[in-house]
Protein backbone atom coordinates (compact mmCIF):
# COMPACT_ATOMS: atom_id res chain seq x y z
CA UNK A 1 0.00 0.00 0.00
CA UNK A 2 1.26 3.64 -0.23
CA UNK A 3 0.06 4.57 3.31
CA UNK A 4 3.12 5.58 5.01
CA UNK A 5 3.74 3.08 8.29
CA UNK A 6 2.70 4.68 11.33
CA UNK A 7 5.38 4.72 14.33
CA UNK A 8 5.51 1.33 16.45
CA UNK A 9 5.98 3.61 19.24
CA UNK A 10 2.82 6.42 18.92
CA UNK A 11 0.42 5.33 21.15
CA UNK A 12 -2.40 5.28 18.79
CA UNK A 13 -1.03 3.62 15.93
CA UNK A 14 -1.07 -0.20 15.63
CA UNK A 15 -4.51 -1.16 16.42
CA UNK A 16 -3.09 -2.84 19.70
CA UNK A 17 0.41 -3.32 18.91
CA UNK A 18 2.19 -2.13 21.58
CA UNK A 19 -0.08 -3.94 24.08
CA UNK A 20 0.88 -6.84 22.24
CA UNK A 21 4.27 -6.36 22.04
CA UNK A 22 4.11 -5.45 26.10
CA UNK A 23 2.33 -8.87 26.14
CA UNK A 24 5.00 -10.70 24.61
CA UNK A 25 8.05 -8.99 26.77
CA UNK A 26 5.86 -10.02 29.85
CA UNK A 27 5.94 -13.67 28.60
CA UNK A 28 9.35 -13.96 27.63
CA UNK A 29 8.99 -14.05 24.14
CA UNK A 30 12.73 -13.94 22.66
CA UNK A 31 13.14 -11.96 19.83
CA UNK A 32 13.82 -14.55 17.75
CA UNK A 33 10.57 -16.06 18.40
CA UNK A 34 8.88 -12.49 17.76
CA UNK A 35 11.18 -12.38 13.96
CA UNK A 36 9.31 -15.89 13.73
CA UNK A 37 5.48 -15.13 14.34
CA UNK A 38 6.26 -11.70 12.42
CA UNK A 39 7.93 -13.74 9.43
CA UNK A 40 4.84 -16.09 9.81
CA UNK A 41 2.56 -13.48 9.81
CA UNK A 42 3.81 -11.53 6.66
CA UNK A 43 3.85 -14.71 4.83
CA UNK A 44 0.25 -15.12 5.72
CA UNK A 45 0.00 -11.28 4.39
CA UNK A 46 0.63 -12.00 1.02
CA UNK A 47 -0.82 -15.75 0.45
CA UNK A 48 2.59 -17.04 1.16
CA UNK A 49 4.53 -15.40 -1.55
CA UNK A 50 8.15 -15.44 -0.47
CA UNK A 51 9.59 -13.02 -2.69
CA UNK A 52 6.92 -10.47 -1.80
CA UNK A 53 7.30 -11.06 2.21
CA UNK A 54 10.76 -10.61 1.59
CA UNK A 55 10.93 -7.22 0.25
CA UNK A 56 8.06 -6.28 2.52
CA UNK A 57 10.32 -7.22 5.26
CA UNK A 58 13.61 -5.24 3.79
CA UNK A 59 15.39 -8.69 3.68
CA UNK A 60 16.63 -11.25 0.76
CA UNK A 61 14.74 -13.78 -0.39
CA UNK A 62 17.33 -16.21 0.40
CA UNK A 63 17.53 -14.71 4.31
CA UNK A 64 13.66 -15.91 3.87
CA UNK A 65 14.05 -18.83 2.83
CA UNK A 66 16.63 -19.70 5.83
CA UNK A 67 14.29 -17.72 8.23
CA UNK A 68 10.77 -19.06 7.68
CA UNK A 69 9.52 -20.96 10.43
CA UNK A 70 7.04 -23.01 8.42
CA UNK A 71 9.90 -24.83 6.56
Amino acid sequence: SDEPMSDPRDANSGGGLNQALADAARNGLTLRALEDLYIEQMLVVTGGKKGEAARMLGIDRKTLYRRDPTN
